[in-house]
């Protein structure tokens, strides 16, 4: 009789590793879409590996832009009610920790803000129970920051958050009804607070706006593109003055963006 212990026993070998791929790639997706949100496009992009025998539940490497997640994180996420959400908590910190020079309370409003446009939930009783298993599985975490603290640091920037996004939705709104002077001051609000490239850059796309706006028909020749639709441009005479102060101030924001975040 033909055996099929080699076959059974390669599937046997097989499923464990097919599945630490897709764990990895699930791990990388996650990653990429914070690091988008964050607005660091011009940066090199993160790299995600799953290793094990972590003291840590990520490693961060900024000379290589690497990330390196534990195999024990993993299987605390996948045990969590939404996964993706899980691994999202304990990446936004990192992927803000790797790019800028952010203090820890930063950190964790920054990654949820970045969490949140990048459309996951890393805040409330499911992330904070995951971190409560993870300081359990890693004592090392509390030397740099104990539960308690986190914990409280996350009620925080849970609070800042759901006061922002708001202030966030609203100024999207404003933008899209062509109201750049009122978008502006929102995007200006939150700006002082998460800063993200995002903020920085829809604020300058909101000062040129309402510059061009204040253009003549016959002054602009050429269409530039952060204008949505030509025919909304007034075309207001005497407002020079006001025009170039607004095309000025576009400038510096797009300045302060690439002195921040190139």
């Amino acid at each position: 009789m033909k055996s099929y212990l080699p076959f059974a026993l390669a599937i046997t070998l097989f499923l464990p590793v097919s599945r630490l791929i897709a764990q990895s790639e699930m791990a990388e997706t996650i990653a990429m879409d914070l690091f988008y949100a964050s607005g660091q496009i011009s940066n090199q992009r993160p790299s995600v590996t799953i290793t094990s025998g972590l003291d840590l539940p990520v490693r961060i490497d900024p000379e290589s832009f690497s990330l390196q997640v534990d195999e024990k994180t993993l299987a605390l996420c996948n045990s969590a009610a939404d996964s993706q959400d899980a691994m999202a908590s304990i990446l936004a910190p990192a992927i803000v920790q790797l790019y800028t020079s952010a203090f820890r309370d930063t950190l964790i409003s920054q990654g949820a803000f970045f969490g949140y446009m990048a459309g996951y939930q890393t805040l409330g009783e499911p992330a904070a129970a995951l971190w409560a298993n993870l300081y359990r599985a890693y004592p090392k975490l509390s030397e740099e920051i104990d539960l308690e603290t986190r914990k409280s640091l996350m009620d925080t920037a849970r609070q800042e958050l759901d006061q922002f996004m708001p202030v966030f939705q609203m100024a999207n709104y404003f933008f899209v009804v062509f109201q750049y002077g009122y978008a502006e001051v929102y995007y200006e609000k939150i700006k002082v607070r998460l800063p993200s490239r995002e903020i920085y850059s829809n604020a300058g796309v909101c000062k040129a706006l309402q510059a061009l706006d204040l253009f003549g028909i016959n002054e602009l020749k050429y269409v530039y593109p952060f204008v949505i639709d030509l025919k909304f441009r007034a075309g207001t005479k005497g407002e020079k003055s006001m025009r170039d102060s607004l095309l000025l101030a576009a400038v510096e924001a797009f300045s302060e963006v690439i002195l921040r975040y190139a």
